[in-house]
């Protein structure tokens, strides 16, 4: 279901719209509305009672259910329409339903021309539009089938295609080669095409499509700048504004395969956005409206804080703001102590009285608390007076976000916080948490547009029949941001599809990763370790909950990936990756860490938020808090082979790494880096050995030991800090 959000708040949302308007502007309000549109059917009776319509700004469903005006069904494609009804969500649809009354105005119009459009963009922007999917190749041979038909485009993006029974096309001969594709957009239980009357296989001229972007780079207060590239030498226009009119449209001189324009005279703070045409041919593919951030000028602080000790052994000579419960707590609230004028917070559960007392605090100052929680969550802090506002959510799943946005039109006062922790006495003393505290103007103003989608609107008290939660919301903020001069990404579950975002941060991993994880459910992330898990990269994790349902610790641990069950006292409850960390000199060390736990519900139901941080200094500290935590859970020392009794520590080492061997014999070692480069070979000729390591590069290399006597030999991987 599509609904738009205007900058930085929603729009105003009516009870009911007198009069007709524009479809994209009818979209916009509240379900339970009374609409009047007018627009082109573009849908018969091929699709059995619903009708799609759509007018010069967007697209609509319209189903004529229980109590709507009789003779609906007579409608056909080609009829100009106007219809009255109620706006309803039909599992993921946005659709009028029931209808009140409808007006047949003209008959017989041409449809309207489909949109060129990439796979990658059927999805909720285009939802009851008529598109065209070019060069497109079917997963099946054969007919055209009832149901779902799985395809792809030149770019590979996977969709489906839905056939109801008796639509003219089942039946049909899928074709052999790759053609172009022309359907209706809709989200009804998950974004794929169907097919009307006039829709099906269209004549294919050319196999051309943006293949690859458009991505933002450089982000700058008063600019950015969008790469793309298409499959074939093209023509491009860019388009560009704070609304979807966007009003700025520049053509780029000469044609090419690689695209790049710098957009400048932007505000800072602001999110604008930004449309891709691209011409070839006669061919034209558009991408999908997308919303982009510029920098803010703000400071750039970031300040990272655990509750519990770290290990200042593998500092790079920084280190966490904060190492105790008291710390975290007392950095908390005194951000709500400095705020100014807003403090909105998104929590799953609280009843720390001292955090409770400065958000009343603040209320009393001047400043303007909302708070938003989960609705079957212990929430005693909530029971007591209160100065301020609270909304409690999900009914499908859980409001599992811990973060705070505080004064988010300031560009010095704007500041984040989030993290693993919830503002709870257990989460705060006992538990095992982290928090983030940063000075971003953006990340806080998108934030807020998260923290408005569920509280229904942006006024100090909660509009419950506008409130969104879990499957509900939408994809409507920016994702990449630059903090200071870090940059950093970040997506909202279940809009935004964070494990594959996820997974994409996985796959960069060249030297190492360290998971501190409370839980491990979603077979794709196992999946995509055990592939990582090759031998030349060193893995290793932490995980709390092991025997729940579907837990894929024991799936891990039988497939050799280092990983120990957290059995301290206090629940384990991080939920951060960090990637090569240690690997500094030509990696890309990350940090992944928000609320959101590696399971299906956090991807599919429950609100959550995730950050993407590409940073070595954040790294580096979350690497202080996974040792302390890899310690306490895991032997320093490891055995490198049980048959050839060889065991080496400490681990990781640093300028010095000492071997034993039980049974020497003649054993040659060889050491390699992760690029298969020979480092050094040495004969052992003692029962121990030191190996001095001071000229080693930071990162992994392998040990290989070959008994000259016995033939034995053994590869083994170990880790330098």
């Amino acid at each position: 279901m599509k609904r738009l959000f205007t900058l930085f708040f929603f729009s105003v949302l009516f009870a009911s719209l007198s009069g007709q308007t524009e479809i994209a502007d009818a979209r916009e309000a509240s379900l339970g509305s009374v609409v009047t549109v007018k627009g082109i059917v573009t849908s018969g009776s091929e699709l059995g009672d619903i009708r799609y319509l759509q007018d010069e700004t967007a697209g609509i469903a319209a189903f004529p259910g229980s109590g709507s005006a009789p003779g609906f069904t007579n409608v056909k494609a080609g009829d100009e329409l106007e219809i009255t009804g109620i706006l309803k969500d039909f599992n993921g649809l946005l659709e009028i339903s029931p209808i009140n009354s409808f007006t047949i105005i003209s008959s017989d119009n041409e449809l309207p021309e489909p949109k060129n459009i990439t796979a990658a963009s059927i999805g909720e922007f285009y939802e009851s539009q008529l598109v065209r999917v070019g060069c497109v190749d079917f997963a099946a041979d054969g007919n055209f089938n009832v149901g779902g038909n799985g395809a792809t485009d030149a770019n590979g993006e996977s969709f489906n295609i839905y056939i109801n029974p008796g639509n003219p096309i089942e039946g049909d001969a899928i074709p052999e080669e790759a053609t172009n594709i022309i359907g209706i957009v809709t989200a009804f239980n998950n974004p794929q095409l169907v097919f009307p009357a006039s829709g099906g296989i269209d004549e294919l001229t050319t196999c051309f499509t943006i293949s690859k972007g458009p991505e933002q780079l450089h982000i700058n207060p008063n600019d950015f700048k969008m790469y793309w590239e298409t499959s074939a030498e093209a023509s491009s226009v860019i388009k560009w504004g704070t609304t979807l009119a966007m009003e700025n449209e520049v053509q780029l001189s000469g044609t090419g395969f690689e695209h790049q324009y710098t957009i400048t005279d932007l505000e800072p703070a602001t999110f604008y956005y930004v449309q891709i045409e691209c011409t070839s041919g006669g061919s034209t593919v558009v991408s999908a409206p997308a919303y982009y951030s510029t920098g803010s000028n703000s400071s750039g602080q970031i300040r990272v804080y655990f509750n519990h000790d770290t290990d200042a052994s593998v500092s790079s000579g920084l280190f966490p703001s904060g190492t105790t419960p008291m710390a975290v707590k007392d950095a908390i609230i005194e951000r709500i102590d400095l705020a100014q004028s807003t403090v909105d917070i998104a929590i799953y559960n609280i009843n720390d009285a001292d955090i409770v007392s400065a958000l009343n605090d603040a209320v009393i100052r001047g400043v303007n608390v909302r708070l938003v929680a989960d609705q079957d969550a212990s929430n005693n802090g909530l029971d007591g007076p209160l100065n301020f506002d609270y909304l409690l959510g999900n009914s499908s799943g859980l409001m599992h976000n811990k973060f705070l946005t505080i004064d988010a039109d300031s560009p010095a006062g704007a500041w984040v916080i989030m993290g693993s922790m919830n503002f709870s006495e257990q989460n705060i003393y006992d538990d095992y948490n982290n928090v983030i505290i940063f000075q971003d103007q953006a990340v806080a103003r998108a934030y807020r547009v998260e923290f408005e989608e569920m509280w229904g609107g942006s006024g100090l008290s909660p509009n419950p029949s506008s409130a969104r939660f879990g499957s509900q919301k939408t994809d409507n903020t920016p994702h990449k941001f630059k903090v200071g001069s870090t940059y950093m990404e970040l997506y909202f579950a279940p809009s935004d599809g964070v494990a594959e975002k996820i997974e994409n941060a996985l796959e960069t991993v060249d030297n190492d990763l360290s998971m501190a994880l409370l839980l491990i459910t979603q077979n794709r992330f196992t999946d995509k370790i055990l592939d990582l898990n090759d031998g030349s990269r060193w893995i290793r994790g932490i995980i709390e909950s092991i025997n729940i349902l579907g837990s894929d610790f024991n799936e891990l641990a039988d497939a050799g990936v280092d990983v120990y069950h957290h059995d301290e006292s206090g629940q384990f409850h991080h939920k951060y990756a960090i990637i090569d960390a240690y690997y500094n000199e030509t990696g890309s060390p990350m940090v992944i860490n928000g609320s959101y736990n590696w399971s299906a519900s956090a991807e599919e139901k429950n609100d959550e938020n995730t950050i993407i941080w590409r940073s070595y200094n954040i790294a580096n500290l979350f690497l202080q808090e996974f040792n302390a935590r890899w310690e306490e859970s895991a032997t320093s020392t490891i055995d490198l082979d049980t048959e050839m009794n060889i065991t080496a520590y400490p681990v990781p080492f640093m300028t010095e790494l000492q071997i034993e061997l039980e049974d020497l014999g003649q054993t040659q070692l060889s050491i390699y880096n992760t690029a298969g480069a020979l480092v050094e070979t040495q004969l052992l000729m003692s029962s121990e050995k030191k190996i001095d390591t001071r000229d080693w590069k930071t990162g992994m290399y392998i040990l290989d030991f070959f008994n000259l006597d016995t033939g034995k030999r053994s590869s083994v991987k170990v880790l330098k800090n």
